[in-house]
């Protein structure tokens, strides 16, 4: 995210706001650029070090891999093509995958046959990239417009950066201050029961664009649509948890029996977790994201320190269960502030987009209840 500046966040901008002054061609030239110094970076330290399943080498490849595979994936959906989107999503695991399979087939080194193919498929994702920037280019540009593109994508990198650190705070978290059991337990509950995200991101790939094309009015009051999807969905999932054991594995079926209350909190967290993606969306249609995160970063800083030392210190002189229950309730109330501070920053700032953000907190407290009233009478 901070080698590629947010470039890949500004696609819809620059391809569906009349407004702004970002250009096309300039984007793919930088992408590009960023994309193809990694992969020849890659390349280079692999022919030195005479292997290419290192480190070193599979860092700057994937780097430069999923740069350029968002481009392109956020291009698709820009233009209205959500299935091609998907499919260009998914690329990066499916050909590690592919090359993964024809590396046991030929009965060779399993390590070799992965960054192989994952070559082949940066470069071919390159040569589009580049091939597309010579036939849409407008003219010659300069520095200026240089500038004008990255400045576009800056404050996307940082609400980026903040993404990354609220999804990957748990085991964090958790890793320091509890251990390896811990983090697996959670990583046990949090990958099944997140599952309506799943359900998230197919309603945002088919609602991309006219996320990015609707007038403000439009958007406040459709964009609920999304939240309550994923509320629908996380109560699908609380339904069939009985019977999804054949399909998340035995494992599955004995946490989420140890511990169901934990298990439950973070389900009814999911639709949080999509009203906070969704508002950044959202942000970065406004071109707010960057004066939002300016507030909800020292917030998220602090919280996340205060939860950090309150987990270690009932770690000390708990055990595992009661650590992991508090660390997910703890949790569960900072993502709560975090979106209550994300509103309240576009709010201060002159976008109220009240429907929205008062479906997502109907909607979580609301399948809380049914979901405590279905497990205590039920």
């Amino acid at each position: 995210m901070v080698i590629g500046c947010g470039l890949v966040g500004t696609v819809p901008l620059i391809r569906l706001r009349d407004e702004i002054d970002g250009r096309w061609d300039t984007l793919l030239l930088l992408v590009a650029g960023l994309g193809g110094g990694c992969i020849l970076l890659a390349l280079g330290v692999g022919l030195t070090s005479g292997t290419l399943f290192s480190v070193p080498v599979l860092v700057p490849l994937g780097i430069g891999v999923l740069m350029l595979q968002g481009l392109w994936a956020n291009t698709l959906k820009s233009d209205g093509q959500g299935t091609r989107a998907i499919f260009v999503e998914v690329g990066f695991w499916a050909v590690a995958v592919s090359g993964a399979g024809l590396t046991v087939l030929s009965k060779d080194r399993l390590s070799q046959g992965i960054p192989l193919v994952l070559l082949v498929y940066a470069v071919v994702l390159l040569g589009v990239t580049l091939v597309q920037q010579v036939r849409c280019r407008t003219g010659s540009f300069g520095l200026l417009d240089l500038r004008r593109n990255i400045a576009l994508g800056l404050p996307l990198m940082f609400t980026g950066i903040l993404t990354v650190l609220i999804t990957s705070s748990g085991r964090l978290v958790l890793g320091q201050t509890s251990g390896v059991e811990a983090v697996g337990l959670y990583a046990v509950l949090y990958r099944s029961t997140t599952l309506p995200l799943v359900g998230h991101q197919i309603l945002i790939i088919g609602f991309f664009r006219q996320i990015f094309s609707w007038s403000d009015e439009v958007l406040r009051a459709r964009a609920a649509v999304i939240v309550v999807g994923v509320s629908a969905m996380a109560l699908g999932f609380w339904v069939l948890e009985p019977y999804l054991g054949w399909l998340l594995g035995k494992r599955f079926t004995q946490i989420f029996a140890s511990y169901r209350a934990e298990g439950l909190t973070l389900l009814v967290q999911t639709i949080l977790w999509s009203a906070i993606a969704l508002n950044d969306l959202v942000n970065s249609r406004l071109q707010i994201a960057g004066r939002v995160t300016r507030v909800t970063a020292p917030y998220l800083a602090l919280g996340l320190g205060a939860l950090t030392f309150w987990t270690w210190s009932r770690a000390q002189h708990m055990p595992i269960s009661d650590t992991l229950h508090g660390f997910i309730m703890g949790h569960f109330i900072l993502m709560v502030g975090f979106y209550t501070v994300q509103c309240w920053s576009a709010w201060w700032l002159g976008h109220r987009f009240v429907r929205l953000w008062l479906s997502t907190y109907v909607c979580t407290v609301g399948v809380g209840l049914l979901i405590f009233l279905g497990e205590l009478y039920g």
